[in-house]
């Protein structure tokens, strides 16, 4: 491992070994693993002890940040317990179902649009514009394969390790305006928010916009191209609230918020945004 961990490949290359080493998780701490990970994504030494930069902090925050929270707001059935706490009613999208296996969603009762996600990880979920038997038993197969997933094991994500995989189906957001509504992440610090990112098209031509807490659009990337330069919405200080009231608890968490005509809704908590493998830029944002 420390031969590893001194090896000096392309980029391209690193991230390829490590994708072969992730059989080695199970067995070394994850201080090492995510130490392993960085220096295979950035080419140099995580400062465990000193971490400077965001990613550093991420990284080190899942190396070592054992808040028994994490694990109660990483898993999206759970989560919305924390946030009916924190918040009172209205803050979440209706829930239809928490379902513990994809074949039970043939006989679930639902309406006719809506959308199912699996409780554990990210990038899982399917919308259903017209239910029918058909779209169900597409979604069946598509969520077997979420369920395939050992989601958190092979980035060494803490707060994911040892939950159980399920499925959500809850409804179909509106926004009035796009097919998939504006999703507006606030980074927060300890219940105070730092910098907020504004995803569209997530689904299409993917887009990202920076701002600053009081709604000033920033000259910042991260990732994705910026899209069209669009004002904050009337809402925007009311998101700002919610988002810090549930950061309070956390060194660090992303309070990801819809801002529909009538009500903000609460879409996920998220600690480790993309595993530490996307940075700002211009670099000092990091």
């Amino acid at each position: 491992l420390g031969f590893v961990m001194e090896l000096t490949f392309s980029q391209r290359l690193t991230r390829r070994y490590l994708r072969n080493l992730s059989w080695l998780r199970p067995f070394v701490s994850l201080e090492t693993y995510q130490a392993l990970r960085y220096r295979v994504w950035y080419g140099e030494r995580l400062p465990l002890d000193h971490p400077v930069t965001f990613t550093q902090r991420i990284f080190v925050k899942m190396a070592r940040d054992r808040n028994p929270l994490l694990p109660l707001t990483a898993d999206k059935a759970t989560m919305r317990d924390y946030v009916a706490q924190r918040l009172g009613p209205g803050h979440l999208a209706e829930a239809y179902a928490v379902l513990d296996s994809p074949e039970a969603l043939r006989d679930a009762t639902l309406p006719s649009r809506y959308v199912v996600k699996a409780t554990r990880g990210s990038s899982m979920q399917a919308f259903v514009e017209q239910d029918s038997p058909a779209r169900r038993a597409e979604v069946v197969a598509q969520a077997r394969r979420w369920f395939q997933k050992r989601h958190g094991e092979r980035h060494g994500e803490w707060a994911y390790l040892g939950l159980r995989q399920r499925l959500i189906v809850e409804e179909r957001l509106d926004d009035g305006e796009h097919a998939v509504p504006l999703d507006w992440k606030w980074f927060c610090f300890r219940g105070e928010a730092g910098i907020v990112q504004l995803d569209g098209e997530r689904f299409t031509s993917h887009w990202r916009n920076m701002y600053a807490p009081d709604g000033t659009q920033l000259d910042v990337t991260r990732h994705y191209p910026p899209g069209p330069p669009l004002p904050v919405p009337a809402s925007f200080g009311a998101m700002r609230r919610i988002a810090e009231q549930l950061s309070e608890a956390f060194d660090f968490i992303r309070v990801d918020l819809y801002a529909l005509r009538d009500r903000i809704v609460v879409g996920d908590l998220t600690h480790y945004p993309d595993t530490g493998r996307q940075l700002f830029q211009p670099q000092e944002w990091e």
